[in-house]
């Protein structure tokens, strides 16, 4: 619904607007912002949040490959976007989905929840019954879900909540807030040097 408000914010402003993408994808316009909010701020593959990175750092992905659709317009319908941090958007890249495995892997779905999960070690990890579907495992790898990153974004995710809870005034929040600035600060130097 919220995408669809996205949507509905520019055919107001572009009545004849056929390709989303071309307008929420720009970074000057309020659109884009508006799309972010959609989203909570949190990339719809990893979960990576605007806490954690600079919402500069996150694109809108087309969920389904743009070069499968006849015209590059026809692949910016507001169904087949969605918010992906740069990371994700760039490992997932030309990724092709078969038919079975579309609605599975869409983030928008509730499906995805029975795909993957966080495990003890706070991995992302596929769930059992989808262990040897080997598109699944291809999108797993590609987007390096098992990856140390993903387990550190989700670590400091939950610090923020953490400190947001306790509050200023506690006595543990000074030193909370410092590892979490130490340890977000060097996670983006970190993925800053990957991507050099």
């Amino acid at each position: 619904e919220k995408k669809k408000a996205v949507e509905s914010l520019v055919k107001t402003d572009h009545p004849k607007a056929r390709d989303m993408h071309a307008y929420i994808s720009q970074r000057n316009k309020p659109y884009r912002k508006k799309f972010i909010e959609a989203y909570q701020g949190k990339c719809a593959y990893c979960g990576v949040s605007t806490f954690v990175i600079s919402s500069e750092l996150f694109e809108v992905d087309h969920f389904r490959y743009e070069k499968g659709f006849p015209t590059k317009a026809d692949a910016g319908f507001i169904d087949n976007l969605v918010l992906a941090c740069h990371l994700c958007n760039h490992a997932k890249r030309d990724f092709v989905f078969s038919h079975e495995n579309e609605d599975l892997l869409h983030p928008d779905n509730t499906e995805i929840k029975s795909v993957f999960c966080r495990n003890d070690d706070y991995y992302i990890q596929i769930q059992d019954e989808h262990a040897h579907n080997t598109e699944i495992e291809d999108f797993y790898t590609k987007l390096d879900f098992g990856g140390e990153i993903h387990r550190l974004d989700y670590l400091l995710i939950s610090m923020h909540a953490l400190c947001k809870k306790i509050g200023t005034d506690h006595k543990a929040a000074p030193g909370l807030e410092k590892a979490l600035n130490l340890l977000r600060t060097k996670r983006n130097i970190g993925v800053s040097r990957l991507d050099d």
